[in-house]
């Protein structure tokens, strides 16, 4: 399954759900645990998610609660990566 089509069904969907579905879809299908804002970013570009320029990741995945965690860095950047609680929802 492709990332496009993993996306696709959330067309609808909040912001933060395709952030997660992205964080789980890596998480799963390439087996990358983690991700940096600027790495999700480019999977909203290749998923064709419309307006995923205007998408503030940092943001959504700050709110993101109990879903996301910090797992350590990468460079200067975060990584974030699924809670179970986020792998559930």
């Amino acid at each position: 399954m492709t990332l496009v089509e993993f996306i696709a069904p959330l067309r609808n969907a909040s912001q933060q759900a395709k952030c997660l579905a992205i964080l789980y879809y890596q998480h799963r299908y390439a087996n990358i645990d983690a991700l940096t804002v600027e790495q999700i970013r480019l999977c909203l570009k290749s998923a064709r998610v419309p307006r995923w320029r205007k998408v503030n990741v940092a943001d959504v995945l700050a709110k993101a609660a109990h879903f996301v965690d910090s797992a350590g860095t990468k460079g200067n950047r975060l990584l974030w990566k699924l809670t179970d609680s986020g792998e559930r929802e």
